[in-house]
């Protein structure tokens, strides 16, 4: 696994999703009154987000160790949404056919049509 399958598809490997980044910050006691209180009606209203501060509050992960799992599951999700974009991409092309085959069939027809009524 290279460094560029940890990136987001923002471009930026520091880069976190909003609601994970003010997760973060609330854990630490790093944001505001007021974006405390904005985070908190998010909480009440997101049960994921609910479920991600109640998992990581149990978890005893700090900062860091949530970063790098983030960074861990985004890396997989990418890695299973490239797989998957190949299977269909390898399922397409094996499916088409070549239109030359088409052409070539239509005209045997033809031929073969032409052979019997004149014939």
């Amino acid at each position: 696994m290279t460094i560029k399958d940890n990136i987001p598809a923002s471009g930026n490997k520091d880069f976190l999703p909003p609601d994970m980044e003010k997760l973060l910050q609330y854990m630490s006691g790093k944001l505001s009154e007021a974006d405390r209180i904005i985070f908190e009606k998010q909480l009440e209203e997101n049960p994921m987000l609910q479920d991600a501060l109640e998992g990581f509050q149990e978890s005893k992960l700090q900062e860091p160790a949530i970063r790098e799992l983030d960074i861990a599951v985004n890396a997989a999700l990418w890695k299973q949404v490239r797989k998957r974009k190949n299977k269909t991409r390898h399922r397409r092309e094996k499916a088409s056919f070549p239109i030359w085959i088409y052409v070539l069939m239509v005209l045997m027809v033809l031929i073969l049509c032409f052979l019997v009524f004149f014939i």
